[in-house]
């Protein structure tokens, strides 16, 4: 769907922004969940890593994941649609 609407001269630049994004929001996730461990580790009071210290970084994960819902229900119902070949509803 991130090419749907390009023309073809565009989905070169267009893939090179999408990949960079890409590493950028993994790279996020990596530090937002490490920090979440972090921050668990040290409310918990524990001097090394314990299994208990990782839920928080999955649940704020799935925060940060559930918050990306209103963006993409704002897409158009036919979005996509000329990459699948079915027409509007």
């Amino acid at each position: 769907m991130a090419y749907a609407d390009l023309d073809s001269a565009d989905v070169s630049r267009a893939t090179s922004l999408a990949s960079v994004v890409q590493q950028i929001s993994l790279g996020l996730g990596v530090t937002i969940g490490g920090l979440a461990v972090h921050l668990s580790s040290r409310w918990q009071g524990h001097e090394t890593l314990v299994a208990g210290h990782f839920w928080p970084a999955f649940v704020v994960i799935g925060v940060f994941s559930m918050a990306s819902i209103p963006v993409t229900r704002r897409l158009p119902l036919n979005a996509g649609a000329a990459l699948t070949g079915h027409k509007p509803a």
